[in-house]
């Protein structure tokens, strides 16, 4: 069989590549060399292995052979032979689904955590590459469930001890340098498709298509697709005559020419369907039809303006009642108003909104400001930091409603947001990175996951529903944020804000998502208000040391900061205090007084607990209890206590192995609560006694031991089984109907006929074996660890 690599050819034997050309003028040249040395006639499958090569020439290597006749045309990208090497013969014994890291590196420099590595996952067929970019310190976050990794069989000690540090819990396993043999062997696997024993890596197609259309543009990426693959997407592109669409790697940038272009006859507002096709070649071939036409809005449509910065580029969007477009992009603010000028009246437009992120410059945003106030007609800017936006809508589509006094979590592969309700606005209390989080730290009820990109896989949410079992965990899907479905939010959240109509209750305090920190000689102090609500003012008191000159600065996130003021300290100065004034995200005021040292205050990263003011003044207390044992979790309300005051209270655990208990207060704001695990050596079915002590400052101290231990009756359940034992119990007449639905993620969902009367959701475990009855509980529970495949997250409820 023949390959194509760059410029170079060889002949594929069973056992060896053997050249035929080295360094051919052009891709071209080397297909009509090709054509004669071993005719399409007598080629089975022709070879086109990839390389750090442009798209453009991976297209005219396709290209060219094709040309010459060649219809069975395959192309192999290294990375997939490379990760099909690295995995060979090791023990993985991964799931469906199931993620597993990969470093290639042979020469280590630098420390592991300098080098990116490779995530793979298992399928049917398989293996699929998931990443090639994956930094070793949010690896965790992204891909949870992973339980393996591989790197070099000869890397130093101190890397491997480096890794064992970083994956505690993960299997460490070492592969063999990449081989010639190696790359052979996995050409003949294609050729006679013998699946390597299922350590085959899957083709993977890392190209990107950039459709440009007027002043704006879309992309569409396949890098988390398996060749072969069809994709569909429609593009409202406005008025544009024509579309150019360019071809390039995920990662790389070129000034390539177009691979297709479409023109279009007649002038009308319309949107199109791209159909991408992706075969073997990994070489997509494009095709593009009108979908509909519209008639725009005329200039006195009420419509909402929102624009955002990207690489110092404005992208305006139009939000009208029923329709939201984008408008394009602009490279300075004169330019935007000159188009919102000529496409809106004056009291048609109803409300401009910047819509912020951390990359964007004090400077920048008060430009844009004042540009606006200077046309003294246009309603004033008013600004929204994007994770405020991006959170409402993910409230909004998981359907969940914050309480009063109910804590959020909203889980996403890159960060974490614990939120509560403020009054009349949503709050975050705090963020992290998902693999940095401790829930146990927060008294939460509900877990929102987000999969933002699909990275979490069926095996990651598993394990997401297990580790945060029994609080109820809500899984939403991605979203293509230029999809129709989108821009209906965007419209929602828009017009809810400036009408404060419906959309309120999902609404986010409005908050800068930036610290203050002051750094001089021997001065490092930081105060959080990532989350406070603007407006407020804020005082920093710092001893000056030995410090001469003090900066201000506004830390927004990595290394996006920026000086807000700098101070000359006096010379008999020993302690300042700093006063900072924020009226919004670039109105920020800075002052500096001197203080005797004796009135420094101490600052603190997080927010001291507060008296709940609802309990401000009473001398009482009121606690709740949160008991989880196994598989359950309960409450147990303790009521209204004069403080200081010891309760007791027993809870009946079955055989747990052991117990947690909760106690969270409500008399103070961002008060953690006491937690206290009690862990058992001999099995047992038992009850254990609480004692709770509250002291006249609220603090809470927990103590937990045996408070007696039972034999199990007929009428005991196991922990967890309270389903199957309720479900043994229940007589029907007539029997009534249930229909079991298999999801995706792994869910069954069981739609109960109407016979059924209740109206709770029951959430339970099932095992699933063929010939065999399902298990469910506390068996299906342990089962999941093992056998992750069988073992389904159902949700009980009477769907009609």
């Amino acid at each position: 069989m023949p390959v194509l690599e760059k410029s170079d050819l060889f002949l594929l034997m069973p056992t060896q590549l053997t050249p035929i050309m080295h360094g051919c003028p052009s891709p071209e040249a080397a297909a009509s060399f090709l054509r004669q040395v071993a005719p399409p006639a007598n080629v089975e499958i022709a070879f086109v292995l990839f390389g750090d090569e442009t798209f453009e020439l991976r297209q005219r290597s396709v290209k060219a052979l094709q040309n010459e006749g060649y219809t069975n045309i395959e192309s192999i990208d290294p990375r997939s032979v490379e990760l099909s090497a690295s995995i060979y013969g090791l023990p993985l014994n991964c799931a469906i689904g199931e993620p597993v890291f990969i470093s290639t590196t042979v020469n280590f420099i630098n420390p592991f955590v300098y080098y990116l590595m490779f995530v793979i996952q298992k399928c049917e067929n398989g293996w699929q590459i998931l990443d090639t970019l994956q930094h070793p310190a949010t690896a965790l976050s992204r891909y949870p469930s992973a339980r393996n990794i591989v790197i070099y069989k000869n890397s130093p000690k101190s890397v491997k001890a480096e890794v064992r540090k970083l994956f505690p819990g993960l299997k460490l396993h070492f592969s063999s340098e990449m081989s010639y043999a190696a790359g052979v062997r996995f050409m003949t696997n294609r050729v006679y498709k013998e699946n390597l024993n299922g350590y085959e890596v899957l083709p993977f197609c890392d190209s990107k298509l950039t459709v440009h259309f007027a002043n704006k543009l879309d992309i569409i990426l396949f890098h988390d697709r398996v060749p072969p693959f069809t994709v569909d997407k429609e593009i409202d592109i406005g008025d544009a005559p024509e579309i150019l669409i360019y071809g390039d790697l995920v990662y790389q940038d070129t000034s390539s020419p177009p691979v297709k272009r479409f023109d279009f006859e007649n002038k009308a507002f319309r949107k199109v369907l791209i159909t991408v096709n992706v075969d073997k070649t990994l070489i997509p071939s494009i095709t593009l039809k009108t979908a509909s036409t519209y008639k725009m809005r005329d200039r006195s449509t009420p419509v909402i303006y929102s624009v955002r910065m990207f690489m110092k580029i404005f992208v305006l969007t139009a939000t009208a009642a029923d329709h939201v477009s984008n408008e394009g992009m602009f490279l300075s603010t004169a330019d935007v108003f000159v188009h919102i000028v000529r496409s809106s009246t004056v009291p048609a437009t109803k409300a401009i909104y910047f819509v912020c992120s951390p990359e964007d410059t004090i400077s920048q945003l008060q430009e844009f400001r004042d540009f606006c106030a200077g046309t003294k007609v246009y309603p004033e800017v008013k600004f929204i930091f994007h994770d405020s936006l991006n959170l409402s809508f993910t409230f909004d589509r998981a359907g969940v409603l914050v309480m009063p006094g109910q804590t959020v979590t909203v889980m996403s592969p890159g960060v974490v947001y614990v939120v509560h309700r403020d009054g009349k606005f949503l709050h975050v209390r705090n963020t992290c990175v998902p693999q940095d989080y401790d829930i146990n730290e927060y008294d939460v009820d509900t877990v929102i996951i987000e999969n933002d990109g699909n990275i979490f896989t069926q095996t990651d949410l598993e394990y997401l529903r297990l580790k945060y079992y029994p609080r109820a965990v809500i899984v939403i899907p991605a979203v293509d944020m230029l999809s129709i479905s989108t821009l209906q939010l965007i419209s929602k959240y828009l017009w809810g804000r400036d009408n404060e109509t419906e959309y309120g209750k999902y609404l986010f305090n409005n908050f800068g998502y930036f610290d203050i920190r002051i750094r001089g000689d021997g001065v490092s102090e930081t105060v959080d208000v990532r989350f406070k609500s603007i407006p407020y003012t804020v005082c920093i008191d710092v001893n000056v040391n030995e410090a001469t000159t003090l900066d201000v600065i506004q830390s927004r996130f990595g290394t996006d900061s920026e000086l807000l003021k700098k101070f000359d300290v006096p010379n008999d100065a020993k302690a300042v205090r700093f006063t900072i004034r924020v009226e919004s995200a670039c109105d920020i005021t800075v002052a500096m007084d001197g203080i005797d040292e004796t009135e420094v205050k101490r600052q603190t990263e997080k927010p001291d607990a507060i008296e709940n003011p609802e309990h401000s003044n009473q001398k009482t207390s009121t606690v709740d209890l949160v008991v989880q044992f196994g598989t359950r979790c309960q409450t147990v309300t303790l009521g209204e206590n004069v403080t200081p005051f010891t309760v007791s209270k027993e809870a009946d655990v079955g055989d747990a192995s052991e117990v947690t208990v909760r106690a969270v207060s409500h008399d103070k704001v961002y008060s953690p609560p006491a937690v206290k695990t009690l862990k058992f050596k001999k099995f047992a079915f038992r009850k254990v006694s609480i004692i709770v002590n509250v002291a006249q400052n609220y603090a809470i101290e927990l103590t937990l031991r045996t408070a007696s231990t039972y034999k199990p009756t007929d009428q005991v359940t196991e922990p967890g089984n309270n389903v199957e034992v309720g479900l043994s119990q229940l007589k029907l007449n007539p029997p009534s109907t249930t229909v079991l639905t298999f999801t995706s993620d792994n869910l069954v969902q069981i739609n109960a006929g109407k016979t059924y009367t209740g109206d709770k959701e029951i959430p339970a475990y099932v095992r699933l074996q063929s010939g065999r009855a399902p298990e469910v509980g506390q068996k299906a529970f342990d089962a999941l660890k093992k056998h992750p495949g069988s073992v389904f997250y159902v949700c009980y409820h009477p769907f009609y």
